[in-house]
């Protein structure tokens, strides 16, 4: 007891020292009867008789801040205000301990170090509760610098527009800025320190795994990938939409003979319509386009198997009119 009277007295002397407290609204520490082991506060006076708080603040601004030593081992930090308007748990201008901490405590400290902000019941090592509005952006790193304040948030259901656009009613959040009113050049690394191997959305919503996406260009078109990756990508099923080939069965399709054909292949060494294998080095091959090509080349070959089917089918009965002659021929 001693040991905590002791803690008590030089936070009482500390907060009394800065904050020029009146020393009337500091409690008597031996009294058996105070559920806290003592608190500092402005505006809030130990009640011993009736065991509360009393208030003695303005009756219009009614502001008041408190650190509470608890019983278990545990500080409260508490504060509270409202204009005009009655204190929640306040009783003619008393309140009790419970009541206190229940409705005004900002954060806590428990006995085994755990740290709420927003919570009086932190189960982390660092608890934060709290809504988007208000101001209350969740956790929230920040930087000054010349050109601004940099900052780094988390916050929970993040609707649309107050951050991004992309966000939508309940989605969880990490957000960022680079010190402007929008987010202009920043961008968000995610991965091992002083490693190449990372995770990287810059400020155009593009990713990159792998790659830090300076180099975003194709076609001479800036910022054209949404998604870089470095590396070989797995996933079970791939859907891309893009426009597919059943021009080819239209009736005005222009359908190449085989003999051009076979003069554009001697020419160029690749089938027409089809990327060449230089211009796939250089520029990659788009999966959607290249899809589209290949089932166009496919029923190309179709529509040409049907002509040699016709072909054939045209021939054989020539041929077997042919042999029914010969036979009458040689029968004569």
């Amino acid at each position: 007891m001693k040991k905590t009277l002791s803690i008590i007295a030089l936070s009482t002397i500390a907060f009394s020292t800065v904050a020029q407290l009146n020393t009337q609204n500091i409690p008597y520490f031996n009294s058996s009867k105070m559920i806290y082991d003592g608190y500092v506060s402005k505006n809030l006076k130990w009640n011993e008789k009736d065991l509360k708080f009393d208030y003695t603040g303005s009756t219009k601004w009614n502001d008041f801040n408190s650190i509470l030593f608890n019983d278990d081992g545990a500080i409260s930090f508490a504060a509270g205000n409202t204009w005009n308007s009655p204190l929640t748990g306040f009783t003619n201008n008393q309140i009790t301990q419970t009541a206190l901490e229940n409705n005004y405590t900002k954060m806590k400290i428990t006995y085994d170090g755990l740290v709420g902000i927003g919570t009086k019941n932190p189960t982390a090592m660092l608890h934060i509760i709290g809504t988007v509005g208000n101001g209350n952006k969740g956790l929230m790193r920040s930087k000054i610098t010349s050109s601004g304040t940099k900052n780094v948030f988390f916050c929970q259901d993040s609707p649309g527009w107050n951050y991004n656009q992309s966000t939508v009613k309940g989605d969880f959040g990490i957000f960022w800025n680079d010190g402007g009113s929008k987010n202009r050049s920043a961008g968000l690394v995610i991965g091992p320190h002083a490693d190449k191997t990372s995770l990287r959305i810059d400020a155009n919503g593009n990713v990159g795994i792998g790659t830090n996406l300076k180099n975003n260009t194709y076609n001479s078109i800036n910022n054209y990938f949404k998604l870089s990756v470095k590396g070989s990508v797995r996933a079970e099923e791939i859907i891309v939409e893009t426009g597919w080939a059943d021009f080819v069965f239209e009736d005005e399709y222009n359908l190449k003979t085989i003999e051009d054909v076979a003069k554009f292949i001697t020419i160029n060494n690749h089938l027409p319509d089809v990327p060449s294998a230089k211009h796939i080095e250089t520029n990659g091959v788009k999966i959607g386009e290249m899809q589209k090509i290949q089932m166009q080349k496919i029923e190309e070959l179709t529509l040409y198997t049907i002509q040699q089917h016709n072909e054939i089918t045209d021939q054989n009965e020539v041929i077997k009119n042919l042999l029914i002659r010969l036979e009458k021929l040689e029968t004569k």
